[in-house]
C-alpha cells in the first residue's frame, strides 16, 4: 500500500462534527463544499450525505497556511 492510500476504515464527520471541530459555522462547511474549496464526499442526495475524512481535511489545512511575512526593521 502507497503513502497516498488512506485507511479505508477512517471515520467519516458529518458537516456538524466538522463545523464543531473546525470552530465553523455549519453554513460556512456548506459553502465551502458548494464552493468545492473543500474536500468531502456525498453519500446520497441532498445535504445531509455530505461527508469528510479526517485525514483529507487535515491535508487541506496544511495547503492554506500561510507563512508569516518577515517585516522590514525599522530604526530610530
Amino acid at each position: 500500500m502507497t503513502s497516498s492510500c488512506h485507511n479505508i476504515s477512517e471515520k467519516l464527520l458529518t458537516v456538524s462534527e466538522l463545523s464543531e471541530w473546525l470552530n465553523l459555522s455549519v453554513k460556512t462547511i456548506y459553502r465551502l463544499t458548494a464552493r468545492k474549496e473543500i474536500p468531502f464526499y456525498r453519500l446520497g442526495t441532498g445535504r445531509k450525505g455530505i461527508r469528510f475524512k479526517l485525514s483529507e481535511i487535515l491535508e487541506w489545512l496544511k495547503s492554506k497556511k500561510e507563512e508569516p511575512v518577515e517585516l522590514p526593521k525599522i530604526k530610530f
